[in-house]
């Protein structure tokens, strides 16, 4: 509006297009999302860091007889828990 003098421009478009995009953005947000991931379960890597650590713990304890018995319990335990 005005009297003419000065060109001034009008941001209250601008304005409301920023709050329709804030409104759907808000929107989106709140709905329900379904989560498709599962948990792989007991891998070959889990049990050979098990093993690994378990029998670093036996060595330490029983030499290499505890290391090998260690290893064998880690493994086991991992795979079977």
């Amino acid at each position: 509006m005005g009297l003419g003098l000065y060109p001034i421009e009008d941001v209250s478009s601008k304005a409301l297009q920023g709050v329709g995009q804030a409104a759907q953005s808000y929107g989106a947000m709140g709905q329900a999302r379904s989560q498709t991931t599962t948990s792989p379960g007991p891998t070959a890597g889990g049990a050979i860091g098990a093993a690994a650590g378990m029998g670093m713990a036996g060595f330490a304890v029983g030499g290499p007889i505890g290391g090998a018995a260690g290893a064998a319990i880690g493994a086991a335990a991992y795979l079977f828990s």
